[in-house]
């Protein structure tokens, strides 16, 4: 691995100067909503202008940048906002530290795919592009095409050790992630590292939730085991749980995906490919032994009327079925505060929570548990061929990755929004909800301008199970329940990660190539045939058959790849 260990740079006291355009939040107000990305660049274009002119004259000292990036949308924390927010502030000290005058170009999130689409293409291309939007093979490409600067000799160039330390130490799983086998760089990404307790990782566990409340209502305990749970989602409807009138209490799952919670239950895999960590294996779910008992399971359910075929893939259906106050079981975070405030029609005291890992649905199968890891790294960051001052660019990832960004960016301001106590950083706004931020402007920067710049969050090393438990707690909506579901998903051995792409190394030419060729036509097929398994369209009986088409499709060759993918990454770590 490259060691990037140069001399730090000159740090100039200059002012700041941020200009951007004001984009539309989750709600869909206000902003450049309805506009053409031509509309909106142009726009993007001219308030740019408008904010250089009116600067102070030491600009001209400034190493500029112009960064594009979507808008955050929080609802209740505002990017249009952010001069009221003392973090901003803080941001704007920081970079004068690092002698930067940040242009900020800010798309609407639901027009942004547009935007850069074709700011890539064209000759108008600012010096820094959140790229998460363009996949990893189409990103390579650019970079032989010289569109994205390569940037691991910059690095060695101009660094003062910030970027380097970040990516090998405090985030040890994060430069194979982003390094080619001959060592270029191409982008720079998001970091992530979680909360630990007693020396274990703490990772965030995916599984199916349950209406507690509805349980309460029927004196019923919660599920252990599967035949419990389908007794449970059973009772709902014949009981009529909701309190309607009618039999209509469904589950709300994507069975046309194997990530949903239910999969898992069987022992199997969350994705056309999976890691098998307990073993270090790639593997498909397609092959696994409990994949016929699935399907035969989710059919009972269709056929009984506990699924509705009518929500498969249909988001919004999904969403008002919630609202309805209709849904009995979902997939979601162990620790998911949200899920409650989905049902809107008036119901009273909702309350749903995980079941973790349900056993008994195959004899001999040990339930996956899916767990989004404790580090992760995420979105993509490049520079484009239209930037000059490389310097400046490499200053700018150094200030990212600083301790200070990183403290702002996840935690705000200390005395304001956190503090220090025996040398562990704590919230003062636990339980203070987005809503109650934003009236009051406090807050850390990751809602505000999270996506523009890149995010670096890293949690609180607990010495015990109980302190990190008495936070937790601490925190609006976290039950007991929720709470030990995530302390025993640092203990659960069988698991396979939410994102693959987190334990695979950048893909060779040729393994581009082999994922360029099957990925699409095989995962066509594999969301196809879980569906038509699942409503009993096709029959089991020739099973065999279609894994036989998977395999024309490509699927061993999909395993290989990653498979060498993953023995690469893991021969990083040793």
């Amino acid at each position: 691995m490259r060691k990037h260990m140069k001399a730090a740079a000159a740090v100039l006291t200059l002012s700041l100067f941020v200009t951007s355009l004001t984009g539309c939040g989750n709600n869909g107000e206000a902003g450049n909503s309805g506009k053409n990305s031509e509309e909106v660049s142009a726009e993007n274009k001219d308030t740019s202008a408008q904010g250089q002119e009116s600067s102070d004259s030491s600009t001209e000292e400034l190493h500029t940048l112009k960064i594009l990036g979507p808008d955050p949308g929080n609802k209740y924390i505002k990017y249009e906002e952010r001069e009221e927010y003392e973090v901003w502030q803080a941001l704007q000290e920081l970079a004068k530290e690092y002698g930067l005058n940040l242009e900020l170009e800010v798309v609407p999130s639901d027009q942004y795919q547009v935007v850069v689409q074709t700011r890539m293409a064209s000759s108008d291309l600012p010096d820094i592009v959140n790229v998460s939007v363009i996949d990893d093979s189409s990103l390579l490409s650019m970079g032989k095409q010289g569109t994205i600067q390569e940037l691991s000799g910059l690095i060695d160039q101009y660094s003062n050790g910030n970027i380097e330390k970040m990516y090998t130490e405090d985030y040890d799983t994060g430069y194979p992630l982003i390094q080619k086998e001959n060592g270029e760089i191409y982008w720079f990404t998001n970091l992530h590292r979680g909360d630990s307790f007693e020396g274990k990782a703490v990772v965030q566990g995916l599984g199916l939730e349950i209406r507690k409340d509805w349980l309460d209502k029927l004196n019923m305990e919660m599920p252990q085991t599967l035949d419990e749970f389908t007794d449970a989602i059973r009772a709902f409807r014949e009981e009529d749980a909701n309190g309607n009138g009618q039999q209509d209490e469904i589950m709300l799952l994507d069975v046309q995906y194997f990530n949903n919670g239910l999969a898992q239950i069987f022992g199997l895999g969350n994705g056309l490919v999976s890691l098998d960590v307990a073993n270090n294996k790639i593997i498909s779910p397609w092959y696994q032994e409990g994949i016929k008992d699935y399907f035969s399971y989710v059919n009972q359910l269709v056929q009984e009327g506990l699924l509705d075929p009518s929500t498969f893939g249909s988001g919004d259906l999904g969403t008002q079925r919630l609202a309805d106050n209709l849904v009995s079981s979902w997939y979601a975070y162990d620790g998911a505060t949200y899920l409650n405030s989905y049902v809107t029609n008036g119901a009273e005291g909702v309350d749903y929570e995980p079941v973790f890992t349900l056993t008994g649905a195959v004899e001999g199968i040990t339930p996956w548990k899916e767990v989004e890891s404790n580090q992760l790294v995420w979105d993509r960051y490049c520079v484009t061929k239209s930037c000059t001052d490389q310097e400046a660019v490499i200053r700018f990832f150094d200030m990212i990755y600083s301790e200070e960004y990183m403290e702002l960016v996840c935690w705000g301001i200390e005395g304001k929004d956190y503090e220090i106590v025996d040398g562990v950083r704590k919230s003062l706004l636990n339980g203070v909800t987005n809503e109650e931020k934003g009236e009051r402007k406090c807050g850390s920067g990751s809602p505000l301008w999270g996506g523009i710049l890149p995010r670096v969050q890293r949690g609180t090393d607990y010495n015990t199970y109980e302190d990190w438990k008495e936070n937790e707690l601490s925190k609006s909506g976290k039950t007991e329940i929720k709470v030990e579901a995530i302390g025993k998903a640092a203990d659960y051995e069988q698991w396979c990660p939410l994102m693959l792409d987190g334990y695979l190394a950048m893909a060779t030419d040729e393994e581009t190539e082999v994922i360029n060729k099957v990925l699409t036509g095989l995962q066509t097929y594999s969301d196809e045939l879980c569906m038509k398994l699942a409503l009993g369209t096709l029959s089991l009986d020739d099973f065999d058959t279609y894994v036989e088409e998977l395999k024309e499709l490509g699927l061993d060759e999909l395993i290989a790849v990653q498979q060498a993918r993953y023995d690469r990454f893991t021969a990083s770590q040793q």
